[in-house]
Order: structure tokens, then C-alpha cells, then sequence
């Protein structure tokens, strides 16, 4: 159903004197509500189903509604937005909110490149999946109270989807080029102790300069993530990741204000989480916001994220721009990040490049 509700709040800003595109901003992605409106979406939904049982096309049911309707209701939304206006504070990130709306809203509306080879390749249950879900990715961008970007009911499972699968997204362009930080959580802790980020893999950095050079990366990497979401002490780590500097630093009165001023309310034993997660996650998004209007005009697209992974999809023509693309990515507010760049020609066959 909410597929079509955003369909109908698209024709009826036709029918509104002012735009109220950024209300769901102010309610965090929820619409506006009113018991004048709870009336409307019952009959919108009994229209919905007279017309579900004489037609096909779903796509064509908003020029079914009648216009009497559509003015009714363009009217009780109008005034269920004005009464949010003056009764709801504008969100402090509102700016940024847009941005990532208008971002979500372009990889919403760009149908992916799945294949249909399914058998001999994977199992019936990612069959079921894949044909299970429209090969449109919707993310949520108030899913998670991080920040962190989650995907709405009826998206593409791009989020979840087994690695096995992956070979079955191609780009529509000529290749996929990924970007993902190396060591992204741990970079943000270094940061907001106001250390410069190493320009070697940070793995290797912590077993020089934490562990003496006398641990395997595998065991350095497993060791500093259980030391920084535990009370294990470790005085050497602590010197460069201060969790209780960084703690006392950004949380206060039981709730977190991250780098970029997300405020959210949490307990003690959450908020180093909070604040780690969501930062990065607001450092990210960010980057991808300014890679969207880098390529604005081009072939190239922003095609999807994953957590802290961007995936372009990328034209030939716009080989041009790959250093310019890197270094956007890397140069964040919280300093130069190491960036692992991948080239493929699909999502499953990605190879590390230079």
C-alpha cells in the first residue's frame, strides 16, 4: 500500500499551494497524520481493493481515484503539514536530511540489472528471495537510530543478501567500482581522540603500535574490536582509542551528540556504540551526498550502499573522474581515510585496484 500512497502525495502537490516534500524530515520519515486523514486512507485503501479486482496494473490505479477525492484529500493533508510546521521543531540536520532524501530517491527510482540464471548457482530459498522482491533498492533513512541507512519492506535486499548472490547484479553502465574505508569504526574512534589517520592498513598500524609487532593481523584485528566494545584493559590501545575520553566527550545526561550532532538518547553501556556507529555513519552518508552531485550530469550513478560501502555504477567515459571519485570519498571531515577501491563487471566478481 505505501508504494501507492507515495504515488498519490506526488499528484497531490499538484493540487497544494506550498510543497511539503520536507515534512517527513520534521516526523522522521513518518507521514502526517490527522483523524481526517485516518478516514481518507480507509476509503483510499477500499478504492485500492475495487480496483485490484478489474485490473492488472496497479501502476495506473492514482488516475482511477476521482478527482473529487484527490482534492479532498490534497486539502486534509495540506492542513495536517501546516499544523506540523507549528507545532514541530526543524530538525538541526535538516540539510543534510534533504540531500539524503534526494539521494535515496534517485536509487529508488533506478531499476537494477539482475540476472535470471538462478539454477546450478544458488539454492532455492535466494530463488524465492530474489523473485520475491522488486529489483528496486528503497532505503529507509530513519530505520535505525544510528543513522545508519535500512531498507524499507518491498526494497531489494541489497542489505542482506548473501555474498553468494552477488554475482547476479550487473551494472548498467560498464562496471560496479566500490568504495569502503578501511577500518572505518576504528578511524572514527582515532579521529575523535584527534590522532592522524595512518595511510598504511590500520591493522598492520595496530600491530606495530599496539600489539609489538608480535600477533598476526588476523588475531590484531580480532583482539582491538574485542578490546573496544568490552572493559578489557589494554593501556597501549587506550592511548591512541581513549573509549572514556571519547565517552565523556560526547555523551552526557544520558544521551550521545556525535561529531555532527546527532542527538540520541541511550545508556552507558550503548553509548560508545552510539557514538562510533553513528558518526561514521554521518561521515558516510556525507560522502556519498558529494559523489552524487560530482556526477551529476554524467552516465555514472550512484548505484547502492552497503553499510560503509559505496557501489558506482560506473561508464567508460567517466574514467576521468576515477581520482576525483577516490579522493571525495577519502577526504572526510574526520581526516584522509584509507579507501579499498574494487572494479567488476558484476557485484560478485569485484577485484581490488590501485
Amino acid at each position: 500500500m505505501s508504494i501507492f500512497i507515495k504515488t498519490i502525495h506526488n499528484k497531490i502537490k499538484q493540487l497544494n499551494n506550498n510543497d511539503f516534500d520536507g515534512i517527513k524530515l520534521y516526523l522522521a520519515g513518518k507521514q502526517p497524520a490527522s483523524s481526517e486523514l485516518d478516514e481518507l486512507n480507509k476509503k483510499l485503501k477500499s478504492l485500492l481493493k475495487a480496483y485490484s479486482s478489474t485490473h492488472e496494473d496497479k501502476n495506473l490505479f492514482v488516475d482511477f481515484i476521482p478527482e473529487s477525492f484527490m482534492r479532498k484529500y490534497a486539502s486534509a493533508y495540506s492542513r495536517a503539514c501546516e499544523n506540523i510546521l507549528q507545532s514541530v521543531s526543524k530538525p538541526s540536520n535538516y540539510e543534510f536530511l534533504k540531500e539524503l532524501d534526494h539521494v535515496v530517491n534517485k536509487i529508488a527510482s533506478q531499476k537494477l540489472n539482475v540476472a535470471e540464471e538462478y539454477d546450478l548457482k544458488v539454492n532455492i530459498n535466494k530463488q524465492k528471495c530474489f523473485r520475491k522482491s522488486d529489483p528496486f533498492i528503497r532505503y529507509n533513512m530513519f530505520g535505525a537510530v544510528t543513522g545508519r541507512l535500512t531498507t524499507e519492506k518491498n526494497s531489494f535486499p541489497i542489505l542482506t543478501m548473501s555474498k553468494d548472490c552477488r554475482f547476479l547484479l550487473s551494472p548498467n553502465n560498464d562496471a560496479f567500482l566500490e568504495l569502503d574505508y578501511n577500518a572505518c569504526e576504528l578511524r572514527v574512534l582515532l579521529a575523535l581522540n584527534e590522532h592522524e589517520q595512518p595511510d598504511n592498513d590500520l591493522h598492520d598500524w595496530n600491530i606495530e603500535n599496539i600489539f609489538d609487532g608480535k600477533i598476526s593481523r588476523k588475531d590484531a584485528k580480532q583482539k582491538i574490536f574485542s578490546w573496544l566494545y568490552d572493559t578489557k584493559v589494554n593501556e597501549q590501545a587506550n592511548k591512541y582509542y581513549n573509549k572514556e575520553k571519547t565517552k565523556e566527550k560526547y555523551y552526557k545526561n544520558g544521551k550521545i551528540t556525535n561529531y555532527y550532532n546527532r542527538t540520541i538518547e541511550c545508556d552507558e553501556q550503548h553509548a560508545l556504540n552510539y557514538i562510533i556507529q553513528s558518526t561514521a555513519s554521518d561521515m558516510f552518508l556525507r560522502r556519498v551526498i558529494e559523489l552524487d552531485k560530482l556526477l551529476e550530469g554524467r552516465k555514472s550513478k550512484v548505484a547502492f550502499m552497503i553499510h560503509d560501502s559505496l557501489v558506482i555504477d560506473l561508464a567508460k567515459e567517466d574514467r576521468d573522474l576515477l581520482e576525483q571519485i577516490q579522493n571525495t570519498f577519502s577526504n572526510t571531515e574526520l581526516g584522509t581515510f584509507k579507501t579499498n577501491v574494487s572494479i567488476g563487471k558484476n557485484f560478485g566478481d569485484m577485484r581490488k585496484i590501485k
